[in-house]
């Protein structure tokens, strides 16, 4: 009996330092190779942007081989169609890019994943604090910062050249950005573009830079009919209507400012900072375009926004998902994006690979421009009374309406939709 007992023992002991042994000699691979293979669905809508997400995923699965990422792209328009559709149906993608102007309808409606308490307190810590609170709804966090973007004007030096027109440098006042649109409007070609299609390249840039505002930091009341707002609006609108140096709205109804820019019918263009891609892509254009900041008038402004990458609430892979979003939230996963130029990173100091992708411009002023960053004005509703552009600016951009007017319309019409917030 005895000897039994002691082969028993010995069994145990034995078959413990075996497994011991197993751990101890790295044999990790085995143990990851066991685990149940998952492959995420990754939703985002910008092409330009796809490989530096794939090598962000790459990255994540080499350290996690288990979980495979399939990144789905679609354009803007259809990117929120289809997600809104999703949402409904109850099949969100696993992972998904979130915009401001359409997270809290996603936040309020519990269809991202809560991050509150998943990852240390200092997490957040290298992004900007704006960036991380535009995605926090009613004190929880459902989205990791991604990158931020500023507004710059992108001007054709060809166009500089042929004019006898020094290209920009340094900070520039509104009337020498409204003396160089003149020189350069001539032989067919437009100094600028006053888009009515795009308030955040566009007319929201204007407005604070006159020291007016979009909205109230309360979310209580519109700011268009601020004095501050209707002349920024109105020296807007003038670069059309009065200066003659910007394409009449019709043209740009039919015509986007940057196909004209970049068929050299535009000089100077204001575009975000995520346009640096589509540009690229180009080499000829590239070759002849160089980026300035927006022009200033009572103060410095550029509205600044930023994407986060979210999580559904219904994903089957809550784990999987959050050690996603993790990764894509340390320095690695930033200077990754960086290095494809897929966007300025929100992480802080991984922003160099991403100016010196093209050398020659001057990326460095859309960094240096989050100093006088306005971030993107928004509210519970904002996709709502940001349409109201659509609806009540055509006439004052054609003339028909003075822009005092129809400020104070919209204004109105914000209000009632704040109201009822």
């Amino acid at each position: 009996m005895k000897k039994l007992w002691l082969l028993v023992v010995i069994s145990v002991v034995t078959f413990g330092l075996l497994a011991c042994g197993g751990k101890e000699s790295g044999n990790e691979d085995l143990e990851r190779g066991e685990k149940e293979q998952v492959t995420l669905t990754y939703s985002i809508w910008d092409k330009n942007q796809r490989p530096g997400m794939e090598a962000i995923a790459a990255a994540f699965t080499e350290k996690n081989p288990h979980i495979q990422i399939k990144i789905n792209v679609t354009s803007w328009g259809e990117y929120w169609t289809k997600l809104e559709a999703a949402a409904t149906g109850g099949a969100l993608p696993d992972i998904f890019w979130m915009h401001i102007a359409e997270f809290y309808k996603y936040a309020e409606n519990n269809m991202l994943l809560s991050l509150d308490g998943k990852y240390p307190k200092s997490f957040y810590d290298p992004f900007p604090k704006d960036l991380v609170g535009l995605y926090n709804f009613n004190g929880v966090q459902y989205g990791v910062p991604k990158d931020f973007d500023t507004i710059g004007i992108f001007y054709n030096k060809e166009i500089f050249d042929a004019a006898g027109v020094p290209y920009p440098e340094g900070d520039w006042s509104r009337e020498e950005f409204t003396e160089t649109a003149r020189k350069l409007t001539k032989d067919g070609i437009w100094g600028t573009a006053a888009s009515l299609g795009d308030s955040q390249t566009g007319f929201w840039n204007a407005i604070y830079q006159s020291g007016g505002y979009v909205i109230s930091d309360d979310w209580k009341k519109s700011g268009f009919d601020d004095p501050k707002s209707i002349e920024g609006l109105e020296w807007y609108v003038g670069l059309s209507l009065d200066e003659k140096v910007a394409p009449p709205q019709r043209v740009l109804e039919e015509n986007q400012p940057f196909d004209m820019f970049a068929a050299g019918k535009i000089a100077m263009v204001p575009l975000g900072s995520w346009m640096v891609p589509a540009i690229t892509q180009n080499p000829e254009l590239a070759s002849i375009v160089d980026v300035a900041p927006l022009p200033y008038a009572e103060q410095y402004a550029t509205i600044y926004n930023g994407l986060a990458y979210s999580g559904s609430a219904k994903t089957k892979y809550k784990d999987e998902v959050l050690a996603f979003l993790e990764f894509c939230g340390t320095e690695e996963a930033n200077l990754i994006q960086a290095q494809y130029a897929s966007a300025i990173p929100a992480y802080e100091g991984t922003s160099d690979a991403w100016v010196q992708h093209i050398p020659s411009w001057n990326l460095q002023m859309f960094v240096d421009q989050l100093e006088h960053g306005v971030v993107f004005p928004t509210s519970k509703d904002g996709s709502k009374w940001d349409l109201l552009a659509d609806d009540i600016l055509p006439p004052v951009f054609s003339g028909a309406k003075s822009v005092t007017d129809g400020a104070r319309e919209y204004a109105e019409k914000m209000n009632e939709i704040l109201a009822q917030e």
